[in-house]
Formats: structure tokens, C-alpha cells, sequence
């Protein structure tokens, strides 16, 4: 197949067809708004009654697929205007080598677009890492058939350990056992093991309290009055300002008999203020959630019986801030006003084992086809700076100019503007919140990145929009051993719990720790996908540090191409700085693991058995460390995908915002993981289903003679 920069035209000319579509982004909304126009425009043989439509695709990177990208795709490394970092390290390249730095999962197998995707080998391999090993991987062939559990679905977290960081974490005395003291103690790391039928018990309550919160934010958003499912007292909003953690501290003063603010105290605090109305919000809370009880407990769907269990109530709220992993940013700033945004697709969440590489590179294949048609014309390395609508004159209808302007090193070709009938936003959340901050809004990372203007500029209603909805970010760290060190631990999840902890050592640079932090294993993927490796998911605030800390180090250095490069993903080694800043920062939980994992090995857990193999020796370090840098990257928004902030009032409406741009005299419309359907947003079904629903309205435009909108056949609705 030919590459993508084979393919490619910078700067390329006015459009040839009288109809035209600028598409300005190629990542999974771009490439699928092109597939669906290529798909039901009209080739450049047909008459001239009916004339042809061609696009024209901009991309500002050397490569298309945007936040979909695996480390093995050429230019993989490179970022807008660097394109000599592109070499991707011989490290991270090929089978049981390459691994995704955007997107690693498939969500709601049973609807996603992606499960009738197939390489050009004909299967994408998916797995369940939350599952027992030995039943946690299913192959698709066009998308037939699945096996496994999804996240968190009843599988009492067979497939996962927990570990309480520090030494007065859990009180096994209080617990009746449930823990067991794990650590040397080397360089004060300790910590305690949440034996695996109490942590599926407590996991399953924490999805149960998810599930609750999805129920609740349905129940009440929007409505001035409830449907009477539950009896209430208050028939108003919810409150604004409460999170998926403070509805979550509510839960486990009904199932575990407490009072959350005496029994843990500053240890779970609440961040909302305790007035009037927040008091309100609670016995609302607490009438639900004790319906919700009764519930389980009649029908045998809770392992709790309201007996007062503090120590349960600790572990409960700290394995929940796992959902920082999910949105990118901490628990607490999930809001529970806006939680059913949250609900997701019918159908498992499987990791994609065989990276997202062979469903980016099928995607692209009707596109580099088109440019041989001569129907598409594909332009890498071409930033897009401003798009202009005209105004109307009589007898006519708007066009769009868009200015646009080459990123390849040395190249001083200068601007150049187009004018075409149409076109398709498709670019990150992140990338319109710079073209349109709120009042007072925090700096972006770098200011060498000039915001693409939009003239005139979108509705008032869709930029409130943008400025409310949030976005997150999260980073992944992948980790190369020589040998998986773990296997005897026979899991694939590891789960960190008071990540952290004071008596915890300092992360090199200051960096953050966050409260829970998760490990993937790959050892235990499917035949021709497992690695010696492990991913670690960092969110919010700790992500920025680290990231920050990793590239000042290489920067001091530099001895890396991509040495003090903003936004380029960072190939590390033994020596690097960057290397020494991660294997720092994650030291105490490698650490706590390999005191696991020789534990595992002799069948002790004794932190007195000195003659333990391993005990208080140095475990192994990695030989190879690959971070990402999405919250530096410009053309990613300086983030990761969207999420929906406490604070969020109308984030229903806030994206039906979006979805509703385009149309009649303004010919521009958004596509993106952020303006899709509520069951999809944020994740790579929801940026192909944006794609293709602003197709659709092209076509239907151009059908109406460009002064028009239709609805499409459904994939542009919002709810």
C-alpha cells in the first residue's frame, strides 16, 4: 500500500469540481467524513446536471489517524512543524513491539462502528484485562462474535490485585484479615495486599455506586420534576457542584453503616460547600441510594448488610478513584449533574491487543485509492490557520476559504487560501477551547501555537459550549522488561490504592502522585500480542507533571531527537534523564510489585520472612520507557479527549450545540469524538459516527442547493 506522504500534496491547488469539501483534520471523524462523502458523491465521470464532488483532506501531521496512532507508524514521533523526531525507535516497532500512544479500547462491542473493521490480515485481537486469564481474549473477523467481561461487569475483579500504599493503610485487625502486610521496606516503601475475593467485593460495590450515579443523573437532569420512580422531597436540579465522589460518599454511609464525615474524616473529604442546598442534594442522594439497597439486598446483589465497616468504606472510596483513568482527570471533578453522559454503548470494553494500527491503516485505504481516482486530494504537513465563510450575495450562496500553510522544516512557501463549497471541522475539543477561551482561562503549555480563527465566528451558543465542556488529560507510560517479572502474580491488572501516600518518597521534579494509579499487564495478551511490558494510565495533574519533568530532563540532556520537543512522545533508555524521572516516579509501586511478585512465587506474605527469594533486593529495572506527551500537544488541544467537568450545567444541550452547527448560510460543520451521540462521546465510535453524521449533512445541503439542513439518518442525534 502506498505511503501516506507518496500520497500527499502540500499546499495543493484550488479544488477542480464545482462542488468541494475542505475536510480540515484526519483523524477517525476526518477519515470517516471522507469515506462517507467518497461513498455517496458523485465521480468526476458523471454530468455535468449532477456535477462531481471532490475533497480535499488537510493534515497538519506527516500522517493521518490524529490521536489514533501507534508507535510503530512512521512519523509516529513527530509533531506539528518537527517532522525530524518522526523516526520511531527500532524499540517500539513491529509485532510484540508496537503499542498504541492515542486510543487502546474498543467500547460497547455491541455497537461500536470498529468491530466491522478487519486488518489487512482479516482480525483485530481484543481482550479483556480485567478478566481471569485463560478466557480474556476474543479475535473478530468483521466484527462477529465476542468473549470475556466487560469493565467491571460482575467479574468481582478476578483478574485484578489491589494494593493499599503504606502502612496504615487498611488495619487488618479491623478487617477480619482482609489484607496482608506486603513489603521490605527499602527506602520506607510498604504497603498491603487486598486479598482478591474482598477487592472483587469491594470493586463490585464501587461499579454498583457508578451504576447508581448513572441512574440518578438520568432520573434528575433536566427535569423540574421526577418521574416517580423514587419518592423524593425536592423536585429541582441537581446540584451543580457535586461530583461522582461526593454521591460516592453518600453510598457508603448507607451500605457500610457510617458516618462518612466521622469515621474518615479529612481522609475522603467533600469539596462542596455544606449549605443549604448542598444538604438538600444529600437526603435526595440518600433516599435513592437507600431504595437502591433494598434492592440489592433483596434480590442477593450485594455482599453488604449496612453493618458500620470503616475500613470497607476506605478501600470502597479509593478503589473508586480508579474513574480518573476513565475520564482523564480526577474523581473529583466528574459531575454527577451531568453523569449520564457517562453511560456508554451496549457491549464489552476490551482493550485492543493488536493496537489500533491495522484499523487506522484500513480507514486510510479508501483514501489513498480516492487520490488515485483523482476524486480526494491529501495534504500532510499543512496546517490549517483561519477559515473564512462569505456572506451571501444575491443569487448565490456562501463559500468557505480556508488559509493554510505548509509545517515541513524550511519550508517558507508561505500562506495560501483556498475557497471551497463546503467544509468539516474535524479537530480536537482541546484546539477550538484555544480558538475560543472563556473569560479568565488558564494558559496553554505553549504560546508558539497561534489559534485557528473562524470567521465569522461559530453560534454564540456552540462556543458557550466548547468553553463548558471539559477536557482531560491522560497520559500512558509503557514500561519494557527483559522478562515479565510479574507472571507469578498471575494478573493483569494491578491496582495501586493511596497511590498517594505521605510516606511515599518524593517523585523526582515535584511531580504529583494521584490518588490510585493502575498497571496493565501484556504479558498475559493473546498468542502474538503479549509483551514483556506493562502500561501505566496517569491522569490530571500528574500527568502534566510527569510530562513536563520528562521533557525538561531530556531537554538538559539532549541526547534524544525529540529532546525538549512539546508534545512528541518520548523514547527512553537507561542513562536518559527522562528515563531516570519515570523509573523514579514510578520506584515505591514497582517496587510493592516485585515484593508481590516474589511472594507469589514462594507462596509467602510475610514481611518477616527475611529468607524470602527477593526480599528487600533491588526488583529489575526496565530496559525501555515510552511516555506520551498529549497534554503539550498542540494539534491534540493540549489534551486527551472530552469529559464533562463539575460545574457543567446543560453538557446535553452543550453538545446538541455542536452537533447543530452547519447549515443554511453557514456552511462549516464540527466533527469529532465531542459531537456525537451521548452513548459515544469521547471515544473513537463517537469521533466515526460525528464523521460520518456531518457527511451526511454536507450531502443533504449540497441536495437542498446549499440553503437547507436535514437530520440525517439518526447518527447526528444526540440523544
Amino acid at each position: 500500500m502506498a505511503t501516506p506522504a507518496a500520497m500527499s500534496t502540500p499546499i495543493a491547488p484550488p479544488p477542480p469540481a464545482a462542488r468541494s469539501v475542505a475536510i480540515i483534520g484526519a483523524g477517525v471523524a476526518g477519515l470517516r467524513a471522507a469515506q462517507a462523502l467518497l461513498s455517496t458523491a458523485t465521480a468526476p465521470s458523471s454530468s455535468s446536471s449532477n456535477p462531481p464532488l471532490h475533497i480535499h483532506l488537510i493534515e497538519a501531521r506527516p500522517r493521518l489517524g490524529g490521536r489514533a496512532v501507534t508507535s510503530g507508524t512512521p512519523f509516529a514521533f513527530s509533531t506539528c512543524g518537527s517532522s525530524s523526531s518522526g523516526n520511531t525507535p527500532s524499540a517500539w516497532t513491529g509485532p510484540g513491539r508496537s503499542v498504541d500512544l492515542g486510543p487502546n479500547w474498543v467500547h460497547g462491542t455491541a455497537e461500536s462502528p470498529l468491530m466491522g473493521l478487519a486488518g489487512e490480515d482479516g482480525e483485530i485481537v481484543l481482550a479483556d484485562p480485567f478478566a481471569k486469564r485463560g478466557g480474556s481474549s476474543m479475535v473478530t473477523n468483521g466484527g462477529n462474535g465476542s468473549t470475556g467481561a466487560g469493565f467491571g461487569n460482575g467479574n468481582g475483579g478476578g483478574g485484578m490485585v489491589q494494593i493499599v500504599c503504606g502502612d496504615d493503610g487498611i488495619d487488618p485487625k479491623a478487617v477480619g484479615e482482609e489484607v496482608e502486610m506486603l513489603g521490605s521496606g527499602r527506602d520506607g516503601v510498604k504497603g498491603r495486599l487486598v486479598k482478591r475475593d474482598i477487592g472483587g467485593e469491594v470493586f463490585d460495590e464501587v461499579m454498583s455506586a457508578v451504576m447508581g450515579a448513572e441512574g440518578y443523573s438520568k432520573e434528575f437532569y433536566g427535569v423540574g420534576r421526577p418521574n416517580g420512580s423514587v419518592e423524593v422531597e425536592e423536585e429541582e436540579e441537581i446540584d451543580e457542584r457535586w461530583s461522582l465522589w461526593d454521591y460516592a460518599r453518600v453510598v457508603v454511609g448507607v451500605r457500610f453503616g457510617i458516618d462518612i464525615d466521622v469515621d474518615l474524616g479529612p481522609e475522603v473529604p467533600s469539596h462542596v460547600t455544606k449549605d443549604e442546598k448542598w444538604e438538600r442534594e444529600r437526603r435526595r442522594i440518600e433516599k435513592w441510594e437507600r431504595a437502591r439497597f433494598a434492592r440489592d439486598r433483596r434480590l442477593g446483589n450485594t455482599t453488604q448488610n449496612g453493618i458500620r465497616s470503616p475500613e470497607r468504606a476506605k478501600m470502597f472510596m479509593r478503589m473508586l478513584e480508579f474513574w480518573g483513568g476513565w475520564i482523564g482527570e480526577d474523581v473529583r471533578r466528574q459531575s454527577l449533574r451531568c453523569f449520564l453522559m457517562e453511560e456508554g454503548m451496549e457491549g464489552e470494553n476490551l482493550l485492543v491487543a493488536s493496537t489500533y494500527g491495522p484499523i487506522v491503516e484500513n480507514m486510510a485505504g479508501p483514501i489513498y485509492e480516492a487520490v488515485k481516482q483523482g476524486r480526494l486530494t491529501l495534504s500532510l504537513n499543512t496546517k490549517v490557520t483561519a477559515v473564512r465563510i462569505t456572506s451571501c450575495e444575491l443569487g448565490s450562496r456562501p463559500t468557505v476559504e480556508v488559509t493554510m500553510v505548509s509545517t515541513v522544516d524550511g519550508d517558507n512557501g508561505g500562506l495560501k487560501t483556498n475557497t471551497y463549497t463546503a467544509a468539516i471541522l474535524a479537530v480536537p475539543l482541546g484546539v477550538l477551547k484555544r480558538s475560543f477561551p472563556a473569560p479568565h482561562a488558564s494558559t496553554f503549555p505553549t504560546s508558539t501555537s497561534a489559534p485557528l480563527t473562524i470567521h465569522p465566528p461559530l453560534p454564540l451558543r456552540a462556543i458557550n459550549a466548547i468553553r463548558s465542556l471539559g477536557y482531560g488529560r491522560l497520559e500512558k507510560i509503557y514500561l519494557r522488561f527483559s522478562a515479565p517479572f510479574w507472571a507469578s502474580i498471575k494478573a493483569n491488572v494491578i491496582s495501586f490504592l493511596r497511590a498517594d501516600h505521605p510516606s511515599l518518597p518524593p517523585a523526582p521534579g515535584n511531580v504529583p502522585r494521584q490518588g490510585q494509579l493502575l498497571m496493565f499487564s501484556f504479558a498475559g495478551l493473546p498468542s502474538g500480542c503479549a509483551q514483556n511490558g506493562i502500561l501505566v494510565y496517569l491522569f490530571g495533574e500528574a500527568s502534566e507533571g510527569l510530562v513536563r519533568a520528562v521533557r525538561e530532563a531530556e531537554a538538559r540532556q539532549k541526547r534524544s531527537s525529540s529532546s525538549g520537543v512539546y508534545g512528541a512522545p518520548k523514547a527512553l533508555e537507561p542513562g536518559d534523564g527522562g528515563y531516570e524521572v519515570v523509573e523514579g516516579f514510578l520506584e515505591p509501586y514497582l517496587q510493592l510489585l516485585w515484593e508481590l511478585a516474589q511472594a507469589e512465587a514462594t507462596s509467602v506474605l510475610d514481611i518477616n520472612a527475611g529468607n524470602r527469594t527477593g526480599a528487600g533486593k533491588r526488583r529489575p529495572r526496565p530496559t525501555h520507557v515510552l511516555t506520551t506527551s498529549w497534554c503539550e500537544d498542540a494539534l491534540s488541544g493540549w489534551g486527551s479527549y472530552t469529559n464533562f467537568p463539575v460545574g457543567l450545567t446543560e453538557g446535553i444541550e452543550d453538545v446538541e450545540a455542536l452537533v447543530g452547527v452547519g447549515g443554511g448560510d453557514y456552511p462549516l460543520w464540527l466533527a469529532g469524538e465531542y459531537a456525537s451521540p451521548l452513548k459515544a462521546l469521547g471515544t473513537v465510535a463517537g469521533a466515526w459516527w460525528s464523521g460520518e453524521g456531518a457527511a451526511e449533512e454536507v450531502m443533504r445541503w449540497f441536495g437542498s442547493g446549499g440553503g437547507g439542513r436535514g437530520t440525517g439518518s439518526g447518527v447526528r442525534k444526540v440523544r
